[in-house]
């Protein structure tokens, strides 16, 4: 068997990803899957926007408008979201903000019109 000769100030300096009981990398992998969720939400929404269209028999401009404000929206709810995670506390808030997406993501899918 053999034995480093080199410090123990050396060896764990050097950090490898495979090292357990390191969260770094599962947090770095749940934010980047969070917000893949996230932008597939809004391209979701973005293929209504036709149909909202020739419901409504609207135009580029008036659909153009639309979107902005969905966007708009979309920017604003951050404030609140924020104002939330400082009341609540940063480790609760990420576990309720997908809860409450994805109940809302399962009415609007159950939704008749």
């Amino acid at each position: 068997m053999t034995t480093s000769s080199a410090p123990a100030s050396t060896m764990s300096a050097s950090w490898s990803p495979s090292e357990s009981g390191n969260p770094r990398w599962g947090m770095l992998a749940l934010i980047c899957s969070g917000f893949l969720a996230l932008t597939l939400n809004r391209f979701d929404v973005a293929t209504a926007f036709p149909l909202i269209g020739a419901e409504f028999h609207a135009g580029l401009g008036p659909l153009s408008f639309l979107i902005s404000l969905f966007i708009v929206g979309y920017g604003l709810a951050h404030v609140p979201g924020g104002m939330l995670a400082t009341a609540i506390g940063m480790k609760r808030t990420p576990v309720i903000g997908p809860a409450v997406q994805g109940a809302a993501g399962a009415m609007s899918a159950s939704a008749s019109s």
